[in-house]
């Protein structure tokens, strides 16, 4: 009774200093990438909840810009629409990865033509929205709604996928997925960049303040294969 009473108080004084009763997120990589921004926010302001929405097919740009949430973090890619603001808050490495069980794991390292005769799994339009990816296209398309369906699809053997190193670290390491060097990039990594967007049109709240300015600070960002930072 008494925490209900303490979260009462909470939510009536930040009424009172005009901050919003919660914050609304879509985010397209892995959560551990800005936990600890996550975390400092629910300290700094424990009155104002979030919300945080998996993005439909992987188009977050379209969630922010119809209002179905205040901010959106998201891999790099161009942002046609004069109603979005954006800056980008570091890089991260993608991988392609399979079943361990799957034939092109017996060709590591592939060459983009062993990717073209294996079926790829995507979601969204993902494969359109990322640089380089016109390279890694294949005529057997399956499309999933998220990044946890992509990984169960190639758990299961069903085809390859391109994912966010950090969303599938512990497979690789416990050997269920392979990674899929590529015979024409051998020593290179793949390094995209995330980008934080929010709305034009809509005045933000101070929460909404607070976690935008903190998020660009926080730096996004992990070791390449070489060691070094993809982030500065």
């Amino acid at each position: 009774m008494l925490e209900r009473c303490q979260a009462f108080d909470q939510r009536v004084a930040a009424f009172n200093q005009q901050i919003e009763s919660h914050v609304s997120l879509a985010i397209e990589l892995p959560y551990v990438t800005i936990a600890p921004v996550l975390y400092e926010f629910s300290i700094t302001f424990p009155e104002v909840d979030i919300h945080i929405k998996e993005p439909f097919q992987g188009d977050v740009e379209a969630m922010v810009r119809n209002g179905e949430v205040d901010m959106g973090i998201a891999l790099s890619h161009s942002v046609e629409s004069d109603k979005i603001q954006f800056t980008q808050l570091g890089k991260v490495v993608m991988v392609h990865v399979v079943s361990a069980d799957h034939p092109l794991a017996q060709r590591v390292p592939v060459s983009f033509a062993d990717l073209h005769n294996w079926r790829l799994i995507t979601f969204g339009s993902q494969e359109k929205r990322i640089a380089t990816t016109e390279y890694l296209s294949s005529p057997m398309l399956w499309r999933v709604e998220s990044y946890s369906a992509m990984l169960e699809a190639a758990l299961a053997g069903l085809g390859w996928a391109s994912l966010p190193r950090e969303f599938v670290s512990h497979e690789l390491r416990a050997g269920t997925l392979v990674e899929l060097r590529q015979q024409e990039y051998p020593h290179t990594d793949w390094i995209v960049g995330v980008d934080l967007l929010w709305s034009k049109q809509v005045k933000a709240g101070k929460a909404q303040i607070w976690l935008r300015d903190r998020l660009v600070k926080h730096k996004i960002n992990e070791q390449d294969n070489a060691g070094n930072r993809t982030t500065l």
